[in-house]
């Protein structure tokens, strides 16, 4: 691949055709999500893993790492906007686990209901409409193309029953994702409070993770909470944050 990509330890981004380029939510998201399944090992039927709104194809390629063992994981990558989807090609067609990833051309609205996924992740559209961005970027950041609301509703239909959805988004949107997610049947089981420096008070970005509230049954207990902060006070990365990301990133 061309100079300039974003290289890991075992793949590389091609983004020269994205509006959206290798940020640190999706980095920090694809090390967060789970290794393996909270229903235990792979069975032997097809384990489904889909990436709504895939952009370069960062978190799958992450995720195929983590289950690059079994080749019963399937990943489906949605992705509606055309330069994105020529980066995600890419990249899916040069990494060690093309055969196991399909790439679909299409809003998330758009993709057949004839699968169930037991892990779907998703770094979302997160500023609202009224905000002002660079053109070129508004298609994969505005929320008038997939809102919460519409995003909950797909995430809801499409997971399977002993499956989890794991997303990265403002932490000043919690409160709100949380209660839209509750009225489409999904409960937060885990929570990873991201801050970017040690001396800051409040959270700046926020990791969740879902499952189905019937799979919880009548066990609903508060979500497990986790702090990451990203620069200690010389700016520097801090040894969690180098812990976290340490499978991908190539100095880590």
């Amino acid at each position: 691949m061309a100079s300039g990509n974003f290289v890991c330890k075992q793949f590389e981004i091609s983004q020269q055709h994205s509006a959206m380029k290798v940020g640190t939510d999706s980095l920090i998201l694809g090390s967060w999500a789970l290794v393996e399944p909270l229903s235990g090992a792979i069975a032997d039927s097809q384990y489904n893993v889909l990436d709504i709104g895939c952009g370069t194809g960062l978190l799958t390629l992450m995720l195929a790492q983590k289950f690059q063992s079994s080749n019963q994981v399937k990943f489906t990558a949605v992705e509606m906007d055309q330069g994105a989807c020529i980066d995600a090609e890419l990249n899916f067609s040069q990494c060690n686990w093309a055969a196991n990833i399909q790439l679909v051309k299409s809003p998330i609205q758009d993709l057949p209901m004839d699968t169930k996924y037991q892990r779907i992740i998703c770094n979302p559209p997160y500023f609202g409409a009224g905000q002002t961005i660079q053109q070129g970027r508004a298609l994969a950041r505005l929320q008038t193309n997939l809102d919460w609301t519409i995003l909950a509703a797909q995430i809801s239909q499409r997971l399977a029953l002993d499956g989890i959805a794991e997303l990265v988004f403002p932490f000043a949107d919690l409160a709100q994702v949380k209660a839209i997610f509750a009225e489409n049947n999904l409960t937060c089981i885990a929570e990873l409070h991201i801050f970017p420096k040690s001396s800051d008070d409040v959270a700046k970005r926020v990791c969740i993770r879902v499952k189905l509230a019937a799979s919880c049954g009548s066990n609903l207990q508060k979500p497990d909470i986790e702090k990451l902060v990203i620069y200690d006070e010389q700016s520097k990365y801090t040894e969690q944050y180098r812990a976290l990301c340490r499978a991908y990133y190539l100095n880590f």
